[in-house]
């Protein structure tokens, strides 16, 4: 039986993809700097829909807010902690 790497679990993405994850992601940084987010990418083809379904700078209130989601919701959500304006992110050397 063939091994499965973290790679083989990940979604694959085309060029036009990547550059809307770019988008949202520098979007997300620049709009929530130093807090805990949760969100949800809806993908209708290339097209990326990024909602934000919490976002807060205390964990404790993070981990709260998302045991108050549906669990449909929590489900599918993606969460990061996001670096402050002030520090340097090896993500953002990606993005320019």
């Amino acid at each position: 039986m063939p091994t499965l790497s973290i790679s083989d679990l990940r979604p694959k993405f085309t060029p036009t993809q990547l550059a809307a994850i770019r988008r949202e992601d520098q979007a997300m940084f620049e709009k929530y700097p130093g807090q805990y987010v949760a969100y949800l990418d809806d993908w209708n083809g290339v097209a990326l829909t990024r909602t934000v379904v919490v976002t807060t700078a205390d964990v404790a209130e993070f981990h709260r807010s998302l045991k108050a989601l549906a669990p449909d919701i929590r489900k599918r959500v993606q969460m990061t902690l996001l670096p402050h304006a002030d520090s340097f992110s090896a993500t953002s050397a990606f993005l320019t």
